[in-house]
């Protein structure tokens, strides 16, 4: 690549830059961005980094961007010395930032991929998977593309270990449970009771782990409903069997309600169950010894309904923000539980949830579920 191209070519990114710092609205913007984001022109070389980027790229300044390719603000092993051989090495095919730009140039709309970036560190050369989004914005009477860059290894890297300690603690818990079982089957009457007790424990530390795996798939919305035949029957009994020796141990009793519909519905029977149960289980926590929770079902015109009652009210102070993450009577980071159950029966599986509360009825949680699971809800992947 001839000298002069490269001056011409520094030149121009250098008067595009000027034109960039004239429009004093686009920088306060750039600069309030609050990841790192570049504008490059049609020839991909950089005429604009915010100071997120220079600082993310390790730049002395801003300037410094000015006129470089994708490749050299990466420090990428292939594109040569002076970055001007980026998007021309066979290599380049994994790594396509040059290409997202390129996409974007052709003005059919913003461009977001996933990218494993080339990069090099001292004389290493590694790659950072980059997740880039790109769109044109016009300056006057020149066309520009902006690139936002979020740097996902940390996020991936978290959760792989999410995923492995899932898997770990399952497997451990799942070791506990099994020996228990075991020696139930030897133990004596007095005996037997205690290793009853340690599996029913397990059982709800299950539980709660995939509860929090759950969670975290819904969060990152790779969360996928499974939807088959249940009934309002099945439910109730199956939350009573896991958290009834739990509400013993608290000092208190959980009870069915005589008077109970039992109608089948189609659902997701585990979710179903799961957020029923977490909703008892806050109840139990909550509950005075000797307290009775009662579970209890019913049905309107075309939903079920589920109702947690237990006789303590809920305190004023956070009855508004009840179902808001992290907020919880129990600690300022423990209000997963109610936060999920919202977050699953009304974005997951079309339901609603609600409560009355007071000092003279004490606090009856509703949750309601259609008779039949209804596909493609709005707004929602999991759905």
């Amino acid at each position: 690549m001839s000298e002069s191209f490269l001056e011409q070519t520094q030149s121009r990114s250098e008067e595009e830059h000027r034109l960039i710092l004239e429009q004093t609205s686009l920088v306060e913007t750039l600069e309030a961005m609050i990841v790192p984001a570049a504008l490059f022109n049609n020839s991909t070389r950089c005429v604009y980094a915010n100071r997120l980027f220079a600082e993310y790229r390790e730049l002395e300044d801003q300037e410094e961007a000015v006129g470089k390719t994708p490749g050299a603000l990466f420090l990428c092993p292939y594109a040569g010395e002076d970055g001007e051989g980026c998007g021309e090495n066979e290599k380049c095919a994994v790594c396509d930032l040059r290409s997202i730009l390129i996409e974007a140039s052709a003005g059919g709309g913003p461009v977001q991929r996933t990218s494993a970036v080339s990069q090099q560190t001292g004389y290493i050369p590694s790659s950072s998977d980059l997740r880039i989004t790109a769109g044109l914005i016009h300056v006057e009477s020149s066309v520009f593309i902006l690139a936002q860059i979020e740097d996902m290894e940390d996020r991936m890297r978290r959760n792989l270990l999410n995923r492995v300690f899932y898997h770990d603690i399952i497997n451990t818990a799942t070791w506990i449970r099994t020996t228990a079982q075991l020696l139930k089957i030897q133990a004596d009457e007095h005996n037997r009771k205690d290793f009853e007790s340690i599996e029913t424990g397990v059982d709800v530390l299950c539980e709660e782990v995939e509860s929090q795996r759950q969670l975290m798939k819904a969060e990152s919305k790779e969360f996928s409903v499974s939807v088959e035949k249940t009934s309002q029957e099945e439910i109730l009994q199956a939350v009573q069997k896991m958290y009834a020796p739990i509400a013993e141990i608290n000092g208190c009793t959980l009870l069915l309600e005589p008077e109970r519909s039992d109608r089948t519905f189609s659902s997701d029977f585990v979710l179903v169950r799961r957020i029923i149960g977490n909703l008892t289980k806050n109840a139990i926590e909550a509950a005075a010894e000797g307290a009775e929770i009662r579970l209890g079902a019913g049905e309107t015109e075309a939903r079920v309904t589920f109702q947690i009652k237990s006789p303590t009210p809920i305190p004023s102070d956070i009855q508004n923000s009840l179902f808001q993450k992290r907020i919880s009577s129990k600690g300022e980071t423990r209000g997963l539980g109610t936060y999920s159950v919202k977050l699953f029966t009304e974005d997951y599986l079309g339901g609603e949830v609600g409560f009355t509360t007071s000092p003279e009825e004490g606090t009856v949680f509703t949750v309601r579920f259609p008779f039949e699971f209804e596909e493609g809800i709005p707004d929602h992947p999991g759905k």
